[in-house]
């Protein structure tokens, strides 16, 4: 038996050699900084070395002549370095032991050099362990030195340690948003209008989706007595209302947004009747019946246009009806190709050029169809818009198609191109070739744009933005006008874009 605890004896005196040797080697990370400790009592700086310590407030790093370093187990900063870098002031008593008082926000800290006790607005705490505030030096420069942690986590801060390169992290809190909150979102029957009450004003973001009309407020929330649904009976322009609150999945930008969908009835449109006016109470959407202007429906094989003089242009907003078109995120394409085609036709009118639309409205209109309808009216150009989709969802960009046989498409595409590319900023997909039905059928010079792509999430909110459909609407009246003025018009009018059946068609869905 003695002979066994012998053994160990000299194992446990063996361990802790071996032990105690690789702690001696021990380096750490970022090796020693040099520098005197100050004593109160006698007056003299003791030279010592201790390890130095990285430190970092949200991810940027902090630096001073003099480093932050481990003393008595604690990491000690200088005072000014912490502070200073969120904003606080630090005041200095005149006489020795100095006091520093730090004021940050509503808070007031006060330390005293060589006392273990601090007060935080009057309230006395005790520093952790041992460690009280210090002056340290080296030779350039001299500092109070506090314990981080204390400090840090009195003025709201996170501190992570990271044992491996000796780093301390500091984390500032998460600024809380404070959200204006929709308070009530109400069908007025007698004047069939919308009322939605803010609690200040806001900036929609409108959608037109045809058969509905999305209203989004950045940086809104609804209120708990604000209902998600409501059906609406017996009114000429609303079918039902519903309302959802989104985070910034919908719009990056923003934290939060609420969301009202306004659904209409079948012969209610945003365009022709409804108008929307904002204040700093709330959003009066108002109802106006059609006057039987015409606009809401064309009949496709009897166009006409008003000056024989101008430039008759066909814009035809791809898909409607039961053609949804590429569906992303219960949107579909139809309800944005509309929109911007409005838009487009509303800036060519204001330019003097006679306009056909293929469908004002949600009906459906054959390929076929849409074809004859441009070649009736003798149109001199052609111009068909649509979304684009793909699996894969990171592809962005725009681009632009004409016949592989139109002598002067390729002329009105690479216009269109270049003038969307230029108002909207969009990613260039070219100018390119397609024997889709729209541009093989038409006997004037054609262009068909895929102004995007649904199948990416953030090219899809673009798209179902008011003001970046105005900028895309913006650049295709442009690139019509620039190719007119190129001196294309005669040559419109004589194009020999064949009807030719013997090219392979497309798989997609405008073949």
């Amino acid at each position: 038996m003695k002979r066994i605890i012998n053994r160990l004896l000299c194992l446990g005196v063996l361990l802790s050699l071996l032990c105690g040797s690789s702690l001696a080697a021990f380096t750490p990370p970022n090796g020693y900084t040099n520098l005197s400790v100050h004593n109160y009592t006698t007056n003299l700086g003791e030279k010592t070395s201790l390890p130095t310590v990285n430190l970092y407030l949200d991810g940027v790093p902090l630096q001073a002549d003099l480093p932050a370093v481990i003393w008595k187990n604690t990491t000690m900063v200088p005072i000014r370095l912490v502070s200073e870098s969120l904003g606080a002031t630090v005041n200095w008593s005149p006489s020795a032991p100095r006091d520093a008082e730090i004021i940050w926000e509503d808070t007031t800290i006060l330390l005293t050099q060589a006392s273990n006790t601090a007060y935080v607005n009057g309230e006395a705490r005790s520093l952790p362990g041992t460690v009280t505030p210090v002056l340290m030096k080296n030779t350039l420069v001299n500092s109070t030195m506090v314990p981080i942690r204390f400090v840090s986590e009195i003025m709201g801060l996170t501190v992570e340690w990271d044992p491996d390169t000796y780093s301390v992290y500091l984390i500032s809190p998460e600024e809380e948003v404070e959200y204006s909150q929709v308070s009530a979102v109400t069908y007025l029957a007698g004047s069939q209008s919308i009322w939605i009450a803010t609690e200040s004003q806001a900036d929609p973001i409108l959608t037109d989706l045809g058969d509905r009309l999305v209203i989004d407020l950045p940086n809104f929330v609804l209120g708990s007595g604000v209902s998600t649904s409501t059906v609406i009976t017996g009114s000429e322009a609303y079918s039902s209302i519903r309302c959802a609150n989104h985070d910034d999945s919908l719009y990056s930008q923003y934290g939060a947004t609420a969301r009202i969908v306004l659904d209409l009835t079948g012969s209610t449109s945003y365009r022709n009747n409804l108008s929307v006016q904002t204040t700093a109470a709330g959003i009066t959407i108002t109802y106006t019946p059609s006057q039987g202007s015409g606009n809401e429906t064309t009949d496709p094989v009897t166009p006409g246009v008003d000056d024989p003089g101008a430039y008759t242009v066909v814009i035809d907003p791809g898909h409607g009806g039961t053609s949804s078109g590429a569906v992303y995120e219960g949107i579909y394409e139809k309800d944005i190709t509309l929109p911007v085609s409005l838009k487009v036709a509303d800036l060519l009118i204001a330019r003097g050029y006679n306009v056909l639309m293929t469908r004002w409205d949600d009906s459906s209109r054959t390929l076929t169809e849409r074809s004859d309808f441009a070649n009736a009216a003798k149109a001199d150009v052609f111009v068909s818009i649509h979304a684009n989709a793909l699996s894969d969802f990171s592809f962005q960009g725009i681009m632009t198609f004409h016949h592989p046989n139109s002598i002067i498409g390729p002329q009105l595409a690479g216009c269109i191109q270049s003038a969307v590319l230029a108002t909207t900023g969009g990613i260039d997909r070219g100018v390119r070739t397609e024997n889709y039905a729209v541009l093989r059928q038409t006997t004037m010079p054609a262009a068909l744009i895929e102004i995007g792509f649904m199948s990416n999430h953030e090219e899809l909110m673009l798209m179902l933005d008011d003001s970046y459909q105005n900028r895309i609407a913006q650049g295709i009246a442009q690139g019509i006008e620039n190719y007119f003025a190129a001196g294309n018009a005669q040559a419109a009018r004589t194009d020999d874009t064949p009807n030719d059946s013997n090219l392979p068609l497309p798989t997609d869905d405008e073949s």
